[in-house]
């Protein structure tokens, strides 16, 4: 009868093969957490690229309002031309004002002013 045990030809072979099999596993191991990590970074990305659309398309909205703001309204478009441009009718005068300068600046300019003479001393005939 043959034996159902293996030789000593088989046991290298399953030894190989065993840490073949451990080793496969373990590198599958490995991508998948890879793979986790760079699905959770894709993810985050998305997240942030869809808050900036959102944002992107406000600021449109926005623009497309003003727009058509200064297209229909005359007053609109003369405050703008004020505001930001500078510009005034004609016949209009311009004033044109200096920012206040702070204490410490108005400090320097002027020189602390000096206290007054000491009353001169009456004299008792």
């Amino acid at each position: 009868m043959t034996s159902a045990r293996a030789g000593p030809a088989d046991h290298p072979f399953r030894s190989l093969l065993g840490a073949a099999a451990i080793a496969l596993v373990l590198l599958v191991g490995f991508a998948g957490l890879r793979g986790w990590g760079e699905l959770a970074e894709a993810r985050a990305r998305r997240e942030r690229l869809e808050t900036s659309l959102e944002e992107t398309r406000r600021r449109i909205e926005a623009l497309e309002r003003r727009s058509r703001e200064l297209t229909t309204s005359p007053a609109a478009l003369e405050r703008l031309a004020r505001e930001e441009l500078g510009m005034v009718r004609p016949g209009e005068i311009v004033l044109m004002l200096e920012p206040a300068r702070g204490a410490a600046a108005a400090a320097e300019v002027s020189p602390p002013a000096e206290p007054p003479p000491p009353p001169a001393a009456s004299r008792r005939p």
